[in-house]
């Protein structure tokens, strides 16, 4: 038998009764002064505790009983077979060591989620994404730079067509992946080329200009149809976006979650690759280069000089200079060890 006391409110007055409670099977008997009733436990209702308060459990016809014996109500709660997860809740409530335990693993769940498990998935869903989604969002984030960044390319037509044919002979030897777009483009921000999602890549007419000789533009280009091929663009974007989501659902917020998918255009042009991105391009491309004839020098050459010359105006983040240049560079120079 389950014994407590507390007090209740019968339900048509403000009355308050002091009683005692007594469990005997599936009955609940509330006595008091004047008082008596009894209920079936399964025909009464459990209010969830909330921290220390008291707790809450009200009768079939209209009345409320109030308690501070917490131990004696949770007996009750697991004799009617609720209760468990707000059980669990008041545990933490009540308990705050518990309670930083549970949010220090939930931080650390979301930690390693994002480290690990979104590029994981975003590499898969990268992918399988049909190439005419990608089409669709290369071209929306390319007329977003053209109306914002770009001007019109200055460069010859004869010299645009001596460039694209030496990416052509470039794939052809290699087998390298092949742009679906070669796009030529003008702005203020330096010699920059990048790489869209579906197949574009784009060549600065600054490029051009600071490039010393065809092999550095080729090994512009072969790190760019690397990102192409690797989908790095788009991976990109659905790790910040997978993470940015995690948070929201965490957050709860539902109008975040669903503006996401029609910011992406924007993110393209806002998002910056990883270091891992840019070493898994500059890998793939040295072979690509070597194959071709050309070795690993025309792209260190280039990444010298852009680090040296270090002009970059400010604006997006796909305009402004690879990240940790000379890394990269340290990088293809132990490329260049391995090819010698």
């Amino acid at each position: 038998m389950i014994a407590f006391a507390g007090t209740y409110f019968d339900g048509r007055n403000s009355a308050a009764h002091e009683v005692t409670v007594n469990v005997l099977g599936d009955v609940i008997s509330i006595r008091g002064e004047g008082l008596h009733q009894d209920f079936k436990i399964a025909g009464c209702n459990f209010e969830p505790a909330l921290g220390s308060t008291c707790r809450t459990l009200y009768t079939p016809n209209g009345g409320r009983l109030d308690t501070k014996d917490h131990r004696a109500f949770s007996v009750l709660e697991r004799k009617k077979g609720s209760g468990r997860g707000f059980r669990i809740v008041h545990l933490l409530e009540s308990h705050w060591k518990a309670a930083l335990v549970s949010v220090a693993v939930a931080v650390l769940a979301v930690v390693a989620t994002s480290i690990y498990g979104i590029p994981l998935l975003a590499e898969k869903v990268a992918f399988t994404l049909p190439d005419e989604v990608l089409q669709v969002l290369g071209k929306e984030a390319l007329a977003s730079a053209d109306r914002h960044f770009f001007r019109p390319s200055e460069l010859d037509v004869s010299r645009r067509q001596n460039i694209e044919s030496l990416v052509e002979g470039f794939v052809a030897t290699t087998g390298a992946q092949s742009p679906r777009l070669l796009v030529f483009r003008k702005t203020p921000s330096g010699p920059n080329a990048f790489a869209l999602p579906g197949g574009t890549v784009v060549l600065t007419d600054e490029l051009i200009s600071f490039a010393e000789g065809n092999e550095e533009i080729v090994g512009v280009v072969a790190h760019e149809l690397a990102h192409l091929e690797r989908r790095h663009a788009v991976r990109t974007v659905l790790q910040g976006a997978g993470v940015f989501l995690m948070v929201s659902l965490l957050v709860g917020d539902v109008a975040s979650i669903t503006s996401t998918a029609g910011t992406l255009p924007a993110l393209l042009l806002e998002s910056r690759y990883s270091r891992g991105f840019e070493e898994e391009a500059d890998l793939r491309a040295s072979q690509w280069m070597r194959s071709a004839g050309y070795g690993v020098k025309p792209m260190i050459a280039f990444l010298t000089r852009i680090g040296e010359k270090n002009s970059f105006a400010e604006g997006p983040e796909f305009l402004s200079t690879h990240p940790a240049t000379e890394k990269r560079i340290a990088y293809l120079r132990k490329l260049e060890n391995i090819e010698d």
